[in-house]
């Protein structure tokens, strides 16, 4: 059985973390000091700018901006009484722009 090994995201593919070098020489649990994993390391999450009616009022994590654009929405329709969102008539108000990093 020929299984695709990936580098290991907890060490970045060192097999050790220096910051637990005294807890048995810092080898890292996830990898067990191979620095490779056999899953897939899934897409890594961004941080994006949210916007309603052109005001930067929050931020959100999310893998894709359609990801954050909605997480966005459901906010407004769950806090839309807020009187942050008192100028926000409709969803075309809201945007996102993911945050360099």
């Amino acid at each position: 059985m020929n299984t695709q090994l990936y580098q290991c995201t907890k060490c970045d593919g060192s097999g050790k973390l220096p910051e637990f070098n005294t807890i048995l020489g810092g080898i890292c649990f996830k990898c067990s000091g191979t620095g490779k994993q056999s899953n897939k390391p899934s897409e890594p999450t961004r941080k994006y700018a949210c916007y309603f009616a052109g005001d930067l009022l929050f931020y959100k994590s999310a893998k894709k901006p359609s990801q954050a654009l909605r997480q966005a929405i459901n906010h407004w329709r769950r806090f839309g009484d807020a009187p942050a969102f008192a100028s926000i008539n409709d969803v075309s108000q809201i945007t996102v722009e993911e945050v360099a990093s």
